[in-house]
């Protein structure tokens, strides 16, 4: 009971402190920059998980022939509540692949992104197929602390099959 009360208490402590992470959008071979923002959208402590949100919209440069739905969207994606702070990333790293409902996640090691130090870079491949999210996470971000994400876009669309774009958080 005093567990359930717990869980309670910290999910509610969580919502009312949500911070929405917004990033640049790097340019890339197709588009000129963009913007792009991430959440927790909710918290679901009796089952254990989060639904993490990240909403993007590319700018496309002059004369790319992209329909402009393929520009702008949002990627949805439950994790464990474990990865509300460093602890699920610490597991991953250490136990290996997690397969979830809807995605496999893979820790692929740290690396450096500006003056942070040990950020861990994760891959969540959704088994729909249509996408491929990488995230860098670092403790003392804020929210989700994701310093940068990487969407890769799998489109019927031959011009944009397997295209990428990276965001980077905005300090």
């Amino acid at each position: 009971m005093l567990k359930i009360l717990f869980l309670m208490m910290f999910s509610l402590s969580a919502l009312a402190t949500i911070e929405v992470l917004n990033f640049k959008i790097n340019p890339g071979k197709l588009h000129a920059g963009g913007k792009a923002a991430a959440k927790i959208e909710s918290i679901d402590s009796a089952k254990g998980i989060m639904l993490a949100f990240l909403a993007y919209e590319v700018v496309k440069k002059p004369l790319v022939p992209v329909p402009d739905e393929y520009l702008k969207g949002t990627e949805k994606q439950e994790l464990p509540l474990d990865f509300i702070d460093e602890r699920g990333y610490l597991n991953l790293e250490a136990k290996g692949p997690l397969k979830l409902e809807d995605a496999t996640v893979y820790h692929l090691g740290r690396t450096k992104i500006g003056s942070r130090t040990g950020v861990h870079h994760v891959k969540i491949v959704a088994t729909n197929g249509r996408s491929m999210t990488e995230v860098f996470y670092h403790p003392e971000v804020p929210e989700l602390g994701w310093v940068k994400v990487r969407l890769t876009l799998y489109t019927p669309i031959p011009l944009l099959k397997n295209y990428s774009i990276e965001a980077v958080l905005i300090d």
